[in-house]
């Protein structure tokens, strides 16, 4: 059997409920920026398909981002995992 690749146990936020502002909801989304820095968010309401076709959108801005140099992106290292830019090593 092979061994499954470590997978970061993450909070999902439901958007519909951020819509709603359910104050659990709310909640739940400053906790996990606060002690994760990332979360799941849950668009499976057939109302928030727009927001998937985004990606269009977001992905060039994404690897624009990322094919910056290095001292470039280094200017956000904060000095934690969770937040800013750090350098991956294996």
């Amino acid at each position: 059997m092979t061994p499954q690749p470590p997978y970061a146990q993450l909070q999902a936020i439901n958007y519909l409920k951020l819509l709603d502002q359910n104050k659990e909801e709310i909640d739940k989304l400053s906790k996990a920026c606060h002690e994760d820095g990332f979360f799941y968010l849950d668009l499976n309401d057939d109302k928030y398909q727009g927001i998937l076709q985004d990606w269009k959108t977001l992905l060039p801005l994404v690897n624009s981002w990322f094919n910056k140099p290095l001292d470039e992106k280094m200017k956000y290292n904060y000095g934690t995992v969770r937040h800013g830019y750090a350098l991956f090593s294996v």
